[in-house]
């Protein structure tokens, strides 16, 4: 079996191509692969034979052959396709990071599809598939770069390819349970809105900005069927305005699921805020038994230790009205065992009546305050047990991401990039 034969074998390489020179340059480590199309004319998909209208050069970076960097390049035809409109330009149709499918232009002629590459790529699919294994193996772009010896730039558009093809092959999928988060991007106050399917665990879309304009646009656009978002029965997120007044005129169906962990935090916030007023009073007399006890405060009992349990109970008995707003946020948790939306009234009316009887509580009782102005979307999780967890572990997944790029100023960017790594998108090409 000679050179030519082993490659055409290890490539793929079927008539009508043909590899028509081999070219090794030690010094270089490059091996070059010269294809050529013994056709004349070239059959499309009905049979027809189309005339060769022209010849245009091109090349595809392969899979390394024993370290060597691997090219194919070759003189691609260019067919004429009949009864085309005369006023018609030669150019290819289609956006770059489309399928190669079988070849077919707006304009008056276009470029075969090569079996080894994909349409519009500069790489073969098989060297596409090792770069995305490669990109989700690495911490950085930068690493993956040095390992696959190639751009920044270029293995940026590998990824945008990757995703356009997952995207494009993903199916209209139920989506019941629906999460939406906010998260910064680049520097400063730069926000998107992620949505999340809950019930395949993974980011589903993401839009800019934070708005309830810009949320109703995703909305739309993340699930364009009416019958699909209806299927929608509930959505998880924070007590934002912009998010709820968003999903009440797109998903009119779907229920508000207000997230409890969203409610944890402000309830510890309170406690915090009450500690601070506290131990500023107490200061100020004397006393600094609140000093530095803000951990023991927000943290759960059982995940103390010994020793620190003992401090905590001792700073416990010494502060009553910390200790009454710390009471007060753990009572709280019982609401979420309730099994009745009446059961859940009655706990909030009972725990709300207990939070305004307390001196010095300020801060805990403009969170009930808050609580009770959202209250039909806390009631909601009795009958959809949802939370935003997910997306809080997503959260600290995108922040890895935005570190190892070292921030994403641009938006199109961030997009890909948690599509790639967190969207579960059939990412290969064919």
């Amino acid at each position: 079996m000679n050179d030519k034969e082993l490659l055409r074998q290890m490539l793929g390489i079927t008539p009508p191509w043909i590899i028509k020179s081999v070219e090794l340059d030690v010094a270089a480590k490059r091996l070059g692969i010269e294809v050529e199309c013994t056709q004349e004319h070239w059959a499309d998909e009905q049979g027809r034979k189309l005339p060769i209208h022209g010849y245009e050069e091109r090349k595809w970076r392969h899979l390394d052959a024993f370290q060597f960097e691997t090219v194919i390049h070759g003189r691609i035809p260019r067919v004429r396709y009949p009864n085309e409109d005369e006023n018609d330009t030669d150019e290819e149709d289609g956006p770059p990071g489309g399928s190669s499918g079988d070849v077919k232009s707006k304009g008056r002629t276009a470029l075969v599809a090569v079996p080894w590459a994909e349409r519009y790529s500069r790489f073969t699919v098989l060297f596409e598939r090792f770069a995305i294994e490669v990109m989700q193996a690495c911490k950085t772009l930068t690493d993956a770069t040095r390992l696959l010896a190639i751009s920044w730039d270029e293995a940026q558009r590998i990824m945008d390819r990757a995703v356009a093809r997952g995207l494009a092959r993903r199916q209209s999928v139920t989506m019941p349970h629906l999460g939406i988060d906010e998260k910064s991007f680049g520097r400063g106050h730069d926000y998107a809105t992620v949505l999340l399917d809950l019930s395949r665990e993974c980011v589903h879309e993401i839009g800019p900005e934070r708005t309830k304009e810009a949320t109703m646009e995703l909305l739309r656009c993340a699930i364009p069927d009416k019958e699909q978002r209806e299927e929608v029965s509930a959505v998880a997120m924070d007590m934002s305005a912009a998010f709820a007044a968003a999903v009440k005129e797109v998903l009119p169906s779907a229920a508000i699921v207000y997230d409890r962990f969203h409610v944890s935090k402000l309830l510890n916030a309170a406690v915090d805020q009450v500690r601070r007023a506290e131990h500023k009073r107490q200061t100020a007399q004397g006393n600094d038994s609140l000093k530095d006890s803000r951990y023991l405060w927000l943290t759960d009992p059982e995940n103390l230790s010994d020793e620190r349990r003992t401090e905590f109970e001792s700073i416990f008995r010494r502060n009553a009205v910390v200790g009454r707003a710390w009471t007060d946020r753990e009572n709280f948790a019982r609401f979420w065992e309730c099994r009745t939306e009446s059961e859940g009234r009655q706990f909030f009316d009972r725990w709300e009546a207990g939070v305004f009887k307390r001196k010095k509580m300020e801060a805990m009782k403009q969170v009930a305050k808050t609580l009770r102005r959202h209250l039909e979307g806390l009631i909601n999780y009795i009958t959809h047990p949802l939370t935003n967890a997910l997306a809080e572990g997503l959260n600290s997944l995108i922040a890895v991401l935005k570190g190892a790029a070292r921030g994403l100023k641009n938006f199109a960017n961030f997009r890909t990039r948690v599509l790639f790594y967190l969207g579960k998108l059939d990412l290969y090409p064919a």
